[in-house]
């Protein structure tokens, strides 16, 4: 594709390129076929890939840039690109710009499933792709009545900002606890860089304005990727609050190797640097740094009396001035109802009241570490904790 060419081309090379996404839509693509677009050039509209339109591991639909540089795509109030009840699809080296209808309703890249059955959708592909301006950046998600999403899944090298609910975000039906259920599995996430996702001021109703979510997952990795300066203009009054990075409903999670910093809420919750939020099992957090965050560096809770919440490990992290503008978290927090087996070790945690307004106010310093009401089997050992005043283990 190209501004300069003709949909009366080809299409089959850069001599004889076809113009415009619609003509595009309106192609049935097979397993191998590449769409291919002119790198610094800007294209209107989205791209669209259906039920039957899908590649293999072997033979993917390849949806990426030639020449020099990335190709933007542009539309207007829809998706950039949506994968809908298929995959076997590779998306790279691309551009996506949102407008504001765009940002309230729609993905940058989407891939979903509304398939019955267990059988999940597998091999997916997003790499070294820039996405702006739409409500979710990257989303992959079932609809309620699926019961299998998205499996074998990597995003590599995305940097995903200036959305509105979230840069990168999975999710699946609603969890079980007597018969757990993941919708997506086998998934990587890596080197993304996820910052200045605003989160919207009129939803105090939902989540928004984190950087990266992980929703009914199953053996799911985070590694060496940044999330910084999200939730800015999360709502006032949410109940609940935005995250640089966290999980929930999803078990076998690793968070490793990650920096969360300078993550905000609007509200008094959240706004921490790392979660293991609701219903989340097996799973580590591990080797991060988070700091200047509003909330808690490292956060596990669980409020939801499921007993799904178990079995999690909080080790080998760094905590550096956490807990800014809520000081009734700390460094790391834990708390919650029928928590079970938790082992917090081998951490650092760095607690300063240098920048606090509460400062002067003793009862409003954040610890180092905070324990509430609601679990059994926690385990604290093997931990470097650091204060200029403030209370070390509350």
């Amino acid at each position: 594709m190209s501004p300069d060419g003709d949909d009366g081309n080809d299409g089959l090379s850069p001599e004889k390129p076809w113009r415009s996404l619609d003509h595009v839509n309106g192609v049935r693509f097979q397993p191998g076929d590449r769409l291919r677009l002119k790198g610094g050039e800007r294209f209107r509209g989205s791209v669209t890939l259906e039920k039957g339109e899908a590649g293999s591991a072997a033979r993917p639909v390849v949806i990426d840039s030639y020449g020099t540089g990335r190709a933007t795509i542009a539309p207007r109030g829809t998706p950039g690109i949506a994968v809908r009840d298929t995959a076997g699809v590779h998306v790279r080296n691309l551009s996506l710009v949102g407008d504001g209808k765009a940002l309230r309703e729609a993905a940058g890249i989407g891939f979903s499933s509304s398939l019955p059955g267990n059988r999940r959708l597998e091999h997916v592909r997003i790499t070294n792709v820039d996405v702006r301006g739409f409500q979710n950046g990257i989303s992959v998600g079932t609809e309620k009545s699926a019961a299998a999403g998205f499996g074998d899944v990597r995003i590599t090298g995305a940097s995903v900002h200036h959305n509105l609910d979230a840069g990168i975000a999975f999710y699946g039906p609603e969890f079980d606890a007597d018969r757990p259920g993941y919708a997506h599995s086998g998934i990587r996430i890596e080197k993304v860089s996820a910052y200045s996702n605003t989160g919207d001021a009129d939803s105090d109703g939902r989540n928004t304005g984190s950087g990266i979510t992980l929703g009914s997952v199953r053996d799911a990795k985070v590694v060496r990727s940044v999330a910084h300066d999200n939730g800015s203009r999360s709502a006032t009054d949410a109940k609940e609050g935005p995250e640089g990075i966290w999980v929930y409903d999803s078990t076998k999670v690793v968070l490793e190797h990650n920096r969360s910093y300078r993550n905000r809420t609007g509200s008094r919750v959240d706004g921490g640097g790392f979660g293991l939020d609701n219903n989340v099992s097996s799973s580590v957090m591990q080797y991060n740094l988070a700091y200047g965050n509003d909330g808690p560096g490292f956060l596990v809770y669980s409020g939801r009396p499921t007993g799904a919440h178990k079995d999690n490990v909080v080790r080998f992290n760094i905590s550096w001035d956490d807990a800014r503008k809520l000081p009734e978290y700390g460094g790391i927090v834990a708390y919650g109802t029928h928590m079970k087996n938790l082992d917090i070790y081998h951490n650092t945690v760095v607690m300063r009241t240098k920048g606090l307004a509460s400062a002067e106010d003793s009862k409003n310093r954040p610890p180092a570490l905070r324990l509430r009401d609601g679990m059994r089997g926690v385990r604290v050992q093997k931990k470097i904790f650091a204060t200029d005043g403030c209370i070390v283990v509350v």
